[in-house]
Parts: structure tokens; sequence; C-alpha cells
């Protein structure tokens, strides 16, 4: 789908530049395609969904799906951060002894 403006929660197809036809600011959205897919839950999930996504003021599809690709993203910072933490385990920290190693020995620390 080609990128489109957003103004005053009309969309519009990019013509040049921003309408702002509404006198509210518009901003330029980045459409991604999407796909249907069928849910299965309860009844009383059902309801209480529908009942959150009306107080929202959203239907129940995007109430959902901005609640899922938050979940997925959420996920993905987590991942993101476990690979950077074991990845900084890997490497140690540097305890400024340099390159050449430990130059003291147990005795010496412990002399008294």
């Amino acid at each position: 789908m080609a990128p489109r403006w957003e103004c005053g929660g009309k969309a519009y197809r990019k013509l040049g530049g921003p309408l702002s036809a509404c006198g509210t600011q518009c901003q330029y959205t980045k459409f991604v395609a999407r796909k249907n897919v069928t849910l299965t839950i309860s009844e009383e999930t059902l309801r209480r969904a529908k009942h959150l996504a009306v107080e929202r003021g959203v239907s129940l599809s995007k109430f959902l799906s901005e609640h899922l690709e938050t979940f997925v993203a959420r996920d993905q910072r987590y991942e993101d951060a476990k690979r950077s933490a074991i990845a900084r385990m890997r490497r140690g920290l540097d305890l400024g002894i340099g390159d050449d190693g430990i130059r003291w020995t147990r005795d010496e620390l412990h002399e008294r």
C-alpha cells in the first residue's frame, strides 16, 4: 500500500505535501501490509475486550492489533537486552589489570 498523509483521522494519498484542510497538524503515516487471522477466545474474554475497545474509542480489531504489537515489541526488546547482557558477560569486565595480567601474588596483597 502506498504511503499516505493522515489529517484529522482521515487518510489522504500523498500529493506532494501534508493537507491541513481540517486545520489540524497532519502527519505522515507509513501503512504496512496487514493479514487477517482467526482467533478463538472465550465469550467472557471477547465481551471484556469489546468493552475495553469501546472505552478507548477504537475497533476491537485495532485494540487487539495494538496490544499484540506492543507484546511482540516488548518481547523483542527483552531478547535484545538478553543478547547484549550475555555478550557483556562473555567479554568480562575491565578490572584495570592491563594486558600483562596480574602482576602481584596473593601473599603480596595480604602482607601485614
